[in-house]
Parts: C-alpha cells; sequence; structure tokens
C-alpha cells in the first residue's frame, strides 16, 4: 500500500468502526474508556453525557478496535500510520491548515488524501481528509463519530500532505 492509500484506508476505517468523537481523543481505545476518563477528556460534563449516549446507542457497531478522536487528532493518525507525520505529533485543525509541510491548494484542486477545512476569518476550526470525489472523512461531533459525508459548502480550505517522501 501506498503512504495515500494507508491514510485513507485507516480514516475510513474508524468511520466503518462507529468510532465516537471525544474532545481531544487522539486514537485511545474506547474499551479503555471509562465514565471519569471521558469527563476528564470533554469540556464539559454535558458533553462526557452526549459521548455516553453516542456509544450507548452504537454499542452494536463499535468494537474492540474503536478508537475515539476529535477531528484533528483522526487525521494526524491516519498521518502517522501513513508514515507522513512522526510518532507522537499533536497539533490542532489550524495547525495542519498552517503545517509547511503541507502544500495548500485551490479547493476546486482537491484530490482524496487531501485535508479540508472548515474556517472562520483565517482561522481552520474543523478538518477532514477528502476519501473520494466529492466525500469527507471526518470526526464530525459527539452525536455522529467518525463518519463520512459528502462535502458541503462550509468546507473552504485544502492541503495536501506529501505522500511521497517521510
Amino acid at each position: 500500500m501506498t503512504k495515500l492509500e494507508k491514510a485513507l484506508y485507516y480514516a475510513k476505517k474508524q468511520a466503518s468502526r462507529c468510532s465516537p468523537y471525544v474532545w481531544s481523543g487522539q486514537g485511545q481505545k474506547v474499551k479503555n474508556m471509562t465514565v471519569l476518563r471521558l469527563a476528564k477528556m470533554e469540556n464539559s460534563g454535558a458533553n462526557a453525557g452526549r459521548v455516553m449516549k453516542f456509544i450507548y446507542n452504537n454499542k452494536q457497531r463499535i468494537d474492540k478496535y474503536s478508537k475515539v478522536f476529535d477531528c484533528s487528532g483522526l487525521i494526524i493518525k491516519a498521518l502517522i500510520y501513513a508514515g507522513v507525520l512522526p510518532e507522537g505529533y499533536d497539533d490542532t485543525a489550524n495547525g495542519l491548515m498552517h503545517n509547511p509541510l503541507f502544500t495548500k491548494i485551490k479547493f476546486e484542486n482537491k484530490q482524496p488524501g487531501d485535508l479540508i477545512f472548515k474556517v472562520e476569518g483565517d482561522k481552520a476550526y474543523h478538518v477532514g481528509m477528502v476519501s473520494a470525489p466529492g466525500m469527507v472523512t471526518e470526526a464530525k461531533g459527539r452525536a455522529y463519530g467518525v463518519v463520512d459525508n459528502r462535502i458541503d459548502s462550509v468546507w473552504s480550505a485544502c492541503v495536501r500532505p506529501n505522500y511521497e517522501t517521510t
């Protein structure tokens, strides 16, 4: 598998595993999550409750390999898995958008493997990975988890990681 194929595989696999969205989630296994640990990771008790509800409602689809992610955590883990970013790398959606190792490209030129962003002003607040023409894999939110979605008009910026070198 190429680095691009590995990154796409990893991200899409998390959607198929019904991986939950958790604030500051960076690939921790769901099976190792306790209510207390979720509450410490989340930014409010109400949000921790929303995550627990998502896990309960999807207990038939969540398997022993399912992991928790926030939006940047999902993308970073996919790029680490592919060998594009080093183990232990950590950043935000905005940091990924401005990473000097990635090439900024016109949004209309996006391709599978490119990172796309929801931006307010010049700051990215959400990131996903183009998974197929017109589709994005993203850690969407506590009520949705990691999903494959259609790319809509709220996505507006794009960068291309270098899948050719280490």
